[in-house]
Parts: structure tokens; C-alpha cells; sequence
């Protein structure tokens, strides 16, 4: 009939009012996706739109998460990470890991030689002198009484106070150098001794630089040889041996 009229859908991104206008967009955390709208819908967590009339919300990236109704994504804070796109919130990093920057997908292992205990941190810790760790650890293991460590140390390979390293021979570890225990007159008060660098005390003298071999090379001969050796002999089985009376060391 004359005079008709047809109503028309307002387009996606835009609800109808109550003078049946379409000059509405839906606002910024908002959408309408399908066209005929009288009322936009709110994005769902995890999306976003950051404009107005959007027939559509986004996913946030990986390392980012938002809520109901954003407008925006927000970056995972140190310490946390969000390893897919779309997620409504973030997740703290597990002990043993860490991240140290805003905005990211995975955690990484603390490296051996550090440690963290807690969760959702932000940086791993050294290990302290005489501890040691592996990969991953979130905690440091003591070294054994013989050995010793600097901090940050992912192994024991130096000698405690009171010990020297022998290079001839594997410890019980089976790493090759034991750290034995230091003979009378050698002072042993630091960490870090070898067995060619040991210093002698006064009134003592060394059969070499290499005595302890020599010593246990000379205990597999005198085995085999009969009781009643000479004096020199048994001396030379000794890594560090006294001055006879009235001689002092060449």
C-alpha cells in the first residue's frame, strides 16, 4: 500500500535503538557479529576488541590474557606465562624455573649452578660456595666432605680444606682426580690444593712433584719384595718425609 515502509537489519558491529535508528556502534570489549542486533554481546575471556563497532573479538597472543569485556590484552607479568593464544589468565612459572620479561609463553629452567625454590619467580639463584646443582634444581645439594665448590658451581672440582688433588686416580664418583687427605707437613688451610703445587712445611722435604704416585708405585714394589727393606727405601714411600738430624732440604 502507499505509504509502506521496510525495516532494514543494522549491520554487524552496530545494535538498534529504541527510534529504531542503527547509528549505535558497539563499544570497545564489545561485538555484535550478526546484522539486526538490539544489543551488542561482550567479548569472552581471553578476547578482546580494541575499537568500536566490531563484529568480532580477537584471541590475545601467547604470553598475554584478558577478561570479560576487554578492550585489550594484558601482558603476563614476570614470573608467569601464558603458553597458547586465548587464555584468560596466566600461569606462574614452577619451581626450578623462571622468566625474567613481561609478555611470555615458557619458563626456563634455572641452569645448573642455581636454584629456585618457589613458584612464579622471576630469576633463579646462584648456589652458594660448597653446594652445587644440576639443571632444572630447586635446591643445592652439599658437596661431600673432601670437595669443595666456588658459587654457582654445577659440580664439586676443587679439594676442601685439609685435602689435595690427586690427578693420578678416579675418586669414588669415578671422576678422575680424588681429593685426599693432606699428609703431616703439608699446610693444608686453604681450598683448592693440588697435589703438585702443595707447599711443604718447614723441616720437611718432598721426594718430587709427584710424590703420591711415586708413593703408591713404591708400595706395590715393596709388596713384592721382602720384609727388611732399607731405610731409604721405606722413606721414599712417603709423599712428605722429615729432615733427618743435622740436614735441611735441597
Amino acid at each position: 500500500p502507499q505509504g509502506a515502509f521496510v525495516c532494514n537489519n543494522c549491520p554487524r558491529g552496530y545494535f538498534g535503538s529504541s527510534d529504531g535508528a542503527c547509528t549505535d556502534k558497539c563499544e570497545a570489549g564489545r561485538f555484535s557479529g550478526d546484522g539486526g542486533a538490539s544489543a551488542c554481546s561482550v567479548c569472552g575471556a581471553g578476547t578482546f576488541t580494541s575499537s568500536a563497532g566490531s563484529s568480532s573479538c580477537s584471541s590475545c597472543s601467547a604470553g598475554a590474557f584478558s577478561v570479560t569485556g576487554a578492550s585489550e590484552c594484558t601482558l603476563c607479568g614476570a614470573g608467569s606465562v601464558a603458553s597458547s593464544a586465548g587464555a584468560s589468565s596466566c600461569t606462574a612459572c614452577d619451581a626450578g624455573k623462571s622468566v625474567a620479561a613481561a609478555g611470555q609463553s615458557t619458563c626456563s629452567a634455572c641452569v645448573a649452578g642455581t636454584f629456585q625454590s618457589g613458584t612464579g619467580q622471576s630469576a633463579c639463584v646462584s648456589c652458594e660456595a660448597g653446594k652445587f646443582s644440576l639443571g632444572g634444581a630447586t635446591g643445592c645439594s652439599e658437596c661431600s666432605e673432601q670437595r669443595y665448590s666456588t658459587a654457582g658451581s654445577s659440580s664439586c672440582d676443587i679439594c676442601a680444606i685439609g685435602y689435595f688433588l690427586d690427578p693420578y686416580s678416579d675418586d669414588d664418583m669415578g671422576r678422575t682426580g680424588a681429593c685426599r687427605e693432606c699428609p703431616k707437613g703439608v699446610t693444608c688451610d686453604a681450598v683448592g690444593q693440588e697435589l703438585e703445587t702443595m707447599q711443604v712445611d718447614a723441616g720437611f722435604y718432598r721426594i718430587s712433584s709427584t710424590a703420591w704416585i711415586e708413593s703408591e708405585r713404591e708400595r706395590e714394589r715393596e709388596r713384592e719384595r721382602e720384609r727388611g727393606s732399607s731405610s731409604i727405601a721405606r722413606a721414599t714411600n712417603q709423599t712428605v718425609v722429615r729432615c733427618s738430624s743435622g740436614s735441611s732440604p735441597e
